[in-house]
Parts: structure tokens; C-alpha cells; sequence
């Protein structure tokens, strides 16, 4: 089964972000391959009131996948049966997160590094228990310095019958900051059959055509740059037409994504939850400090109206010539 076809764009699964809201409003840009927020496996088999809220699904995921993250096999077999009676289209197995709670338990990208015959074990199993539908790994290159342990291990996890490949391309220790290693990424391409996905540093038009020249790939994954950015999947998925959004356009996206938010959790809980998205929406965007420092409060419908008001007065003036000589990603327009 080919799970993502040539030129895919994937949003990544990010663990605070991935909601049904946040899908939501990816989907209205044009994205169509998105994941839950990373689960643990033990939050499933206790049934934690958090996990119930991540395995969620809306009716316009009409594909989605389930990332799960774990460190022992035996865990699986008791929430396979669960999994199933869910329907995603991929089951997804993390060995890539690189965050110190994840990391201590012995799972995530530490799991790949330090026990990766344990880390086969536990896909392995998977595979087994999720047939027939289909299980895909994201993972982290495992040295700077040489692709090989990168591309054997690759190839190891294809052998036990995962059918796609994720790999951001810095190591567990950069987090998400440092250059994307792009001469492994390549090796691991020309050594797999299944598809590869790459991941790590996409922001706009140009680190998008960069990672797919240095790498040989065309399926890529987003994460950051998507992050109050949902028109990154227009920019990247047609950039010969794509304009970016004009102030009135991005203020009632951002509004839109507020409203769903507050419907969904309710509306306390709902902006204690998206504060962090509404400030990736003003980020580097020209507004002023003044402006993104009053999210971290933002609690009732009284501020949320009295922040779209001043967004849509737009950011400094600055902002738009220095947007547009600089060639800006997540630009928006007069």
C-alpha cells in the first residue's frame, strides 16, 4: 500500500497542537495527511481522561493517522483491539521526540539510540497487532557525522513490514534548532522502497525546495512553520498562484480558529489551551509586543474580541516593506 503518494505535505504531529480544531483549520488550507497529538501507550491502557481527548476524531478527518509513543510490546496487545475500532487510516510509532519527560520513561528518540533492537521489537510488534492496517515510524538521524547508522537502521524497520518513513533530520540533542542534515536524509532514500518522508526546518517556499533538492525527496513534512501559519500548505502546494492572506483574511482565520476552539473545550478551557497558537499567529508578523504579551491572559470573549480588533488593524507599516524586501515567509498582505 502506497500511504503517501509523490509531493505529499504531511502536518506533523505536535503534541499541545494537533486537535480537532487545529485540524480543522489545516484542512481549510489545503492540508489533507494529519496525525493525532502523540498518545502513550500507558495513558491508553489506563484510559486517562487526556488520552480520550487525543484518540478523538472528527467528521472532517476524513484521514488521520494515530501516533503512538511506548516502550513495551506487551502494552500493545491491550489496546490493539481499541485501536482498530477506530478506523485510522496509519498507525504511526514514535521514535523521534526528543522531550526530557518522553525521553526518561525510555521511549521516543532516546528508545532508537540507546536500545534499537528493542525499538524493532516494539514495531515489530505492532505491525503485527495493527494488520492490515498500515504502521509507519518517525524518527531522528542517529549521527552527524555518518549516515550508515541512519540508513541500517532505516532499512531494519522496513525488513519488519512498516510502510512509510519518517526522519527529521537533526539529532535528538538539537531538538529543532542547528542544520537539518540533509546527506542523510539522502542516503536513506536511495536505500528504501517504501516512501521517506522528510522533516525539519521547512518554513516557506525556499526551505521546502531546498530539502527536496538536498535530499531527493518530495514528500515532506511540516511542523513549525505550519504553526499558525495554515497557509503554508497553499504556499507549498501551489506556489505559482498563491498570494498570501490579506490582514482582513488572516484576522478572520484567526478568528474563525478561536471560535472552534471555545466550541470545542468550552470557552475557559478552550483559550487557556490555544494561547500558544494565537501567539504563533502573531509572531514575526509586525505586531507589537504590547499586542502578543496580552495573549498569555486571553480568558474570555471579552479579550478575544479586543485582540481580533487590534489585529485587524494590522501590524506596524514597517513590517510590509521590510516583508517585501526581504522575501518573508508567513507574510501576510495590506
Amino acid at each position: 500500500m502506497m500511504i503517501y503518494p509523490e509531493n505529499a505535505l504531511v502536518m506533523a504531529p505536535l503534541a499541545g497542537y494537533t486537535d480537532i480544531p487545529f485540524r480543522r483549520m489545516m484542512r481549510r488550507h489545503g492540508a489533507r495527511f494529519l496525525f493525532t497529538e502523540m498518545v502513550d501507550v500507558d495513558s491508553l491502557i489506563y484510559n486517562t481522561s487526556q488520552s480520550l481527548t487525543y484518540v478523538d476524531k472528527d467528521s472532517t478527518d476524513t484521514w488521520l493517522a494515530l501516533q503512538l509513543v511506548g516502550h513495551d510490546p506487551n502494552g500493545f496487545d491491550k489496546i490493539a483491539q481499541r485501536i482498530r475500532n477506530l478506523n485510522y487510516q496509519v498507525i504511526d510509532f514514535n521514535l523521534g521526540c526528543p522531550v526530557p519527560k518522553v525521553m526518561k520513561k525510555g521511549e521516543g528518540a532516546i528508545l532508537a539510540r540507546r536500545e534499537p533492537e528493542h525499538a524493532l521489537r516494539c514495531v515489530e510488534r505492532l505491525v503485527k497487532l495493527m494488520a492490515p492496517t498500515p504502521v509507519s515510524v518517525k524518527m531522528r538521524i542517529l549521527s552527524e557525522t555518518d549516515p550508515e547508522p541512519t540508513v541500517q537502521f532505516s532499512k531494519a524497520l522496513e525488513s519488519i513490514g512498516i510502510q512509510a518513513l519518517t526522519i527529521h533530520g537533526r539529532l535528538m540533542e538539537r531538538i529543532y534548532s542547528g542544520p537539518v542534515f540533509f546527506d542523510a536524509l539522502a542516503a536513506v532514500n536511495d536505500a528504501i522502497s517504501i516512501p521517506l518522508i522528510v522533516n525539519g526546518g521547512v518554513m516557506g517556499l525556499d526551505s521546502y525546495r531546498e530539502i527536496c533538492t538536498k535530499t531527493g525527496c518530495s514528500r515532506v513534512m511540516l511542523a513549525r512553520g505550519a504553526q499558525g501559519n495554515p497557509w503554508l500548505f497553499e504556499e507549498l502546494g501551489h506556489p505559482d498562484t498563491y498570494v498570501p492572506p490579506t490582514i482582513a483574511e488572516f484576522a478572520d482565520e484567526l478568528q474563525l480558529y478561536l471560535e472552534d476552539v471555545c466550541a470545542y473545550y468550552g470557552v475557559e478551557l478552550g483559550l487557556r489551551i490555544c494561547r500558544k497558537t494565537v501567539l504563533d499567529f502573531l509572531r514575526g508578523r509586525g505586531f507589537p509586543g504590547s499586542l502578543r504579551a496580552r495573549i498569555s491572559t486571553l480568558s474570555t470573549p471579552v479579550d478575544v474580541a479586543l485582540l481580533l480588533s487590534a489585529v485587524r488593524e494590522g501590524p506596524s507599516p514597517d513590517y510590509f516593506v521590510h516583508s517585501e524586501r526581504a522575501a518573508l515567509p508567513r507574510r501576510i498582505r495590506a
